[in-house]
């Protein structure tokens, strides 16, 4: 990898995004990875991703995924990174950054330790905020995979789909990962040949994995364990690098910074906060730096 890890970062831009709030995750990202290459899949259909990476330097692949499974959710959002996975592996990286437009970067040594993490260990895929059935987190993906890998009507109308599905959760648990574990998806890293992996096994981008309305986190889970693949907590010196909830921050801004927390989520709320006081203090701490 050398001294200078080549980087490349994914972000899913939907129609309900501001594109001021996108524009500051955008630039929160060149902050602190600024030679990184900057892919956004524009699922807005009226440009909000083009509009919030001018000057950025960025790929936009204006698409839409498929009215059912709606985009941007589940099915439709594993579909749309799919894609942007396939478009990332046409040029050499040592990382990529996936991370939603409600994230932020605060920290740039995640990547060297992304890529010590990988080296470290080879059959790495994804690294992030582990949720998986040894921390006692994962028991709703569990239950989600549950109901669609052992339902009677899926299973007699798609055998042959049932039966792949059925063979990469044996994978997975041979492993060693309890069926339902998976990184959180609204911010993660991935290694190359972690993603390399799914595009030969031909996993990437399947309508009828998609049509399981399964989340994309729990989705990528299945696929990345199911093909002998590694999930872990991204730490640096033991600590992880993380700050994540689904909805909402799990401290205040000035105590991640603190705490060295580099990818964070979510920037919509903290206590009484909104997302702009929440962008606002961000920026202020960033430039304080």
């Amino acid at each position: 990898m050398g001294d200078n890890p080549k980087a490349v970062a994914v972000v899913p831009v939907g129609p309900r995004c501001d594109v001021t709030f996108v524009r500051d995750t955008l630039v929160s990202i060149r902050r602190f990875v600024p030679e990184c290459r900057l892919i956004i899949m524009d699922d807005s259909g009226r440009g909000t991703g083009t509009a919030a990476a001018e000057g950025l330097h960025a790929t936009i692949v204006p698409t839409r995924a498929p009215d059912d499974p709606p985009f941007g959710k589940s099915g439709g959002l594993y579909l749309t990174l799919s894609r942007a996975f396939i478009e990332a592996l046409t040029e050499p990286f040592d990382l990529l950054l996936r991370i939603d437009t409600d994230a932020l970067v605060v920290g740039g040594t995640f990547v060297r330790a992304s890529c010590d993490a990988f080296a470290a260990d080879p059959q790495l895929a994804v690294a992030g905020s582990d949720r998986d059935n040894r921390g006692g987190r994962s028991g709703p993906a569990r239950a989600a995979i549950i109901r669609r890998l052992f339902n009677p009507r899926y299973v007699l109308r798609n055998p042959r789909r049932a039966v792949r599905l059925w063979r990469l959760a044996y994978v997975a648990r041979r492993n060693g990962y309890p069926l339902g574990s998976y990184v959180f998806g609204g911010v993660c890293v991935y290694s190359a040949p972690g993603l390399r992996s799914l595009h030969e096994h031909g996993l990437l981008g399947l309508p009828e994995l998609a049509a399981l309305h399964l989340s994309e986190d729990h989705l990528f889970g299945l696929l990345i364990t199911g093909t002998r693949g590694h999930l872990a907590e991204l730490r640096r010196d033991g600590q992880s690098l993380m700050g994540t909830r689904w909805k909402q921050l799990p401290d205040s801004p000035e105590q991640l910074v603190a705490d060295r927390r580099e990818l964070v989520h979510s920037v919509r709320q903290w206590n009484n906060l909104g997302e702009a006081e929440i962008r606002d203090a961000f920026r202020a701490l960033r430039e304080h730096d």
